[in-house]
């Protein structure tokens, strides 16, 4: 079953299932920064959270994250990742709030399809 929770953004997020094994690839800092993983927490066609998993020095809000990977399912994105917000503070556990530009033309495509699946509570393949 689908869990919306409003955002400000006029766009409903979804909350992910952890059977989805959801999760955002990045390399932080930038350019050359190490590989982190971390679980996406919601989604929708224009934004997402993640929870952090270890502490990111001199991640701010306003950063972008470039080339992140976004894995929902079976489905696989790209694009930058806009940070909003960090809730409480930059520490394990925390959540960014992040607006998500896609890469290409197939991963708004996939975003849009991903998004419609979790709406349908449908299996994503």
């Amino acid at each position: 079953m689908s869990v919306m929770t409003s955002c400000r953004r006029k766009k409903d997020r979804h909350i992910l299932s952890e059977d989805l094994q959801a999760r955002i690839e990045f390399a932080f800092p930038e350019p050359g920064g190490h590989s982190c993983e971390m679980a996406l927490r919601d989604l929708s066609s224009g934004g997402l959270s993640f929870t952090l998993a270890h502490d990111l020095p001199g991640l701010e809000v306003g950063d972008c994250l470039k080339r992140a990977t976004l894995h929902v399912g079976d489905q696989t994105l790209e694009g930058d990742v806009l940070i909003m917000h960090i809730t409480p503070e930059l520490e394990p556990g925390a959540v960014c709030g992040a607006l998500f530009y896609p890469a290409r033309d197939i991963d708004i495509i996939t975003l849009q399809r991903v998004v419609q699946a979790i709406e349908e509570n449908r299996v994503l393949a």
